[in-house]
């Protein structure tokens, strides 16, 4: 940033809880380059439904103020996460990204409808990346969050 006279960010706002990160909900007061994110099913962060029910997630993104813009939003429904061996594999539905702007801040959102056939908890998985310029395809500076919800299938 020196070189380009452009100061660094404050840093990111959050707490610390039983070992959980927490950051600030409000991107205004958030800081820092790290996109928030929000994922719901059906509303809610937990739901019930019947085998073969569908049920909507929509995931909610913003960046903080001055940090660039959401640049993906996807999903993992599998549950199944084999580290290391299928990272690459994570997060395999892009969602649409509709892109907000509320009080200068850039914020994205993407909704999809889902179903489980067999009886279960699931925990679906959104992934939101966020990048200073906007820029989609640079892979070095992409700032990724993550949220999940449970879907108790009966």
């Amino acid at each position: 940033w020196i070189r380009d006279g452009i100061p660094a960010l404050p840093a990111t706002s959050y707490e610390r809880i039983g070992g959980q990160i927490v950051e600030e909900p409000d991107a205004a007061k958030r800081n820092g380059l790290q996109p928030g994110i929000t994922l719901t099913a059906n509303g809610q962060k937990c739901i019930r439904v019947k085998a073969g029910g569908e049920f909507v997630v929509r995931a909610e993104a913003v960046m903080p103020r001055n940090a660039g813009e959401i640049t993906s939003i996807s999903f993992d429904f599998r549950d199944r996460w084999d580290f290391p061996d299928k990272i690459k594999g994570l997060f395999p539905i892009k969602g649409t990204l509709n892109r907000t702007v509320e009080n200068g801040i850039n914020g994205a959102w993407s909704e999809l409808v889902y179903r489980f056939d067999e009886p279960g908890t699931y925990f679906v998985s959104s992934c939101v990346k966020g990048q200073r310029d906007g820029d989609p395809k640079d892979p070095f500076t992409q700032i990724m969050n993550l949220d999940r919800v449970r879907v108790i299938v009966e």
